[in-house]
């Protein structure tokens, strides 16, 4: 297997959603948005039954996947397949990401 890392150039996050249409995405997948403001390790790896889209907007990480080592900056992007032993370690400062799964 293979995952890529890319870096994207624009995002748009602030697009107002109609509540019906906010529902029928909820019914369909999650969105998670997080802010690290410090060291935070996740204590064991983990996976799940989908595809999970991991997009780091500020800041940096260490993210482990496939028994590697990956540092994730600003934009960078991580799609992680199902099935697959995850975890992800921020150092000190200011992060936030997205999680799409």
């Amino acid at each position: 297997m293979m995952y890529q890392i890319f870096k994207t150039e624009c995002l748009h996050m602030d697009a107002t959603i109609a509540p019906k249409d906010l529902t029928r995405l909820r019914n369909n997948f999650n969105i998670d948005k997080r802010r690290r403001t410090g060291h935070h390790h996740q204590v064991q790896a983990h996976f799940h039954p989908f595809y999970e889209l991991f997009f780091l907007t500020r800041g940096n990480c260490r993210f482990f996947l496939f028994n590697r080592n990956q540092v994730l900056k600003d934009g960078d992007v991580l799609i992680i397949p199902p099935g697959e032993y995850h975890y992800n370690v921020y150092g000190n400062g200011l992060h936030d990401r997205f999680t799409i799964y």
